[in-house]
């Protein structure tokens, strides 16, 4: 799911009372996931504050997961890669795996 907006956005992140600003065209990517983990992309143009100001064009990935329930942590930014994950997520079963799929390939 992604969301393009222009204006103010405040993104939250889970648990760590961190939040970041952006001013501007602001896009935000939701993946599809699989497992306990929190996982979104930002891509702005305009400015905001994380960490301290920033002025420009600036793209952010985050991808949280706690190691107790997710052992291993696959990230699918393409098709190519989903293809290998799914080869490596047959080979273990679904066993403690973790999957944030940016290309929608979790829905096929």
């Amino acid at each position: 799911m992604a969301l393009a907006l222009c204006g103010c956005t405040s993104v939250q992140v889970a648990d760590r009372g961190e939040s970041r600003v952006y001013l501007g065209v602001v896009r935000v990517t939701v993946p599809d996931r699989a497992g306990d983990l929190v996982a979104y992309s930002v891509k702005t143009a305009g400015a905001g504050w994380h960490r301290g100001p920033w002025l420009g064009w600036r793209s952010d990935t985050w991808v949280e997961a706690d190691p107790a329930k997710c052992q291993l942590l696959v990230v699918i930014r393409s098709g190519v890669e989903a293809r290998n994950a799914a080869e490596v997520l047959r080979a273990l079963e679904g066993r403690n795996a973790c999957v944030a799929d940016y290309t929608g390939s979790l829905r096929h």
